[in-house]
């Protein structure tokens, strides 16, 4: 989060530091819960990265992503972990389109960042719920449809998708 906001800082002082203002000070905060959570871990485990690397307990490699998304594609049984591989592959190019068609980079690496890092992680599950912040990666995708009747058309998709999985949880497979 720091990365993206920060830039959108630096866009709104037009890039001079003289600019700073001084209520902006709250933006070195940002990383503080998360360094003082992972000391806790640090503390609790042993292991600075444990929320990463537990990922283990569940079949998953960290940074593994042929392990993760691709050999998903290609298994036999119908699962919802395809949908969440499909729509990981379709957002990162959204959030990459994003980087360059919207008002500013920092849209676009905020979507990334919020793609990229459970992916590297190992935290293929579920991506779905990652996806559904990324919120630059929609207005990229309203951007390149242009038209209404394709744009209603996707929302009618995402739709169907959340039928399928709303089927599925009343029927207690996994959907988290």
């Amino acid at each position: 989060m720091a990365i993206p906001i920060g830039i959108l800082l630096l866009q709104s002082m037009q890039w001079k530091i003289k600019n700073f203002p001084r209520k902006a000070l709250w933006f070195f905060l940002i990383p503080v819960p998360l360094f003082i959570f992972l000391l806790y871990m640090r503390f609790v485990t042993g292991d600075f990265l444990a929320p990463i690397t537990a990922q283990a307990a569940w079949g998953k490699e960290t940074g593994n992503f042929k392990l993760n998304f691709i050999d998903w594609l290609f298994t036999p049984q119908p699962d919802v972990f395809k949908i969440d591989a499909l729509m990981t592959y379709l957002f990162v190019g959204l959030s990459i389109y994003a980087l360059f068609k919207l008002p500013s980079v920092a849209y676009g690496l905020f979507a990334l960042f919020v793609l990229i890092l459970p992916v590297v992680s190992g935290t293929s599950v579920s991506m779905t719920r990652y996806i559904a912040v990324a919120f630059p990666a929609f207005m990229a995708a309203i951007k390149l449809l242009k038209k209404e009747l394709a744009i209603y058309s996707l929302a009618a998709l995402f739709f169907a998708i959340q039928i399928f999985y709303f089927i599925g949880w009343v029927n207690y497979y996994w959907i988290a």
